[in-house]
């Protein structure tokens, strides 16, 4: 459905349609929507396209005749499969207006074992007390959706489960990344109580590099005693 269509029918549409749906009311159009949808998309594996084309909506079938529909449809190389549909959800956008996203595996008309599965977002319109389809984007399934592998999809989503049960067994308040016993805010392989970036054994407030012993601000190679720019008593 075109921008400036979509936008004529609301500015036509009665205040109704934009009124907020209780929770009630919301499932009651998703599960007509379904339905409605279920039978276009029963008829369209059936390949009765006759009976398809009286699920349009009434703008594509002003612009599509029944004949030149049915056409269509059989010069199109790809149908659906008898396989289920998967993660259908309906998005209700008004009263009168809701897309379906799902996936759908498509099968070679000659070839039955090429099959692939698309991920699909179908517009329908309320008309008549039926939910009704875009005829054109029927027409024009072999552009519509994207490709998508099923089965690496699930493999990612089980890395996502299982990286955040791993998240969650992690000990309470223990920052993630961090190693059993670590204190917070510990660099790791860091001796507790030792200063970030200080030496192992070093002394607290010891510059790094100072010798063990040598006193704070004292020159590295300076004798204990010894003034500041003061050269060292040669010996004897």
């Amino acid at each position: 459905m075109s921008v400036v269509m979509f936008c004529l029918l609301i500015s036509a549409a009665p205040d109704y349609l934009f009124a907020q749906l209780n929770h009630y009311e919301e499932q009651l159009i998703k599960e007509k929507i379904l339905n409605d949808f279920h039978i276009l998309i029963d008829t369209w594996k059936e390949e009765l396209y006759f009976e398809m084309y009286l699920l349009g909506n009434g703008r594509s079938k002003s612009i599509l005749s029944q004949g030149e529909f049915a056409q269509r449809m059989v010069d199109l190389q790809w149908k659906p499969t008898l396989s289920p549909l998967r993660n259908e959800t309906v998005q209700i956008i008004y009263r009168n207006f809701a897309a379906i996203h799902f996936d759908q595996q498509f099968e070679n008309k000659v070839n039955q074992t090429d099959t692939i599965w698309k991920r699909m977002v179908f517009s329908t319109i309320l008309e008549n007390k039926t939910w009704k389809f875009d005829l054109k984007q029927l027409i024009n399934i072999p552009y519509e959706g994207r490709i998508v592998d099923p089965v690496e999809e699930e493999k990612k989503a089980e890395q996502t489960k299982s990286a955040a049960e791993k998240a969650a067994q992690q000990a309470p308040g223990q920052a993630q990344g961090q190693a059993p016993g670590q204190l917070p805010g510990q660099v790791p392989g860091q001796a507790p109580g030792q200063v970030p970036g200080q030496a192992p054994g070093q002394v607290p407030g010891q510059v790094p590099g100072q010798a063990p012993g040598q006193v704070p601000g004292q020159a590295p190679g300076q004798a204990p005693g010894q003034v500041p720019g003061q050269v060292p008593a040669p010996g004897p």
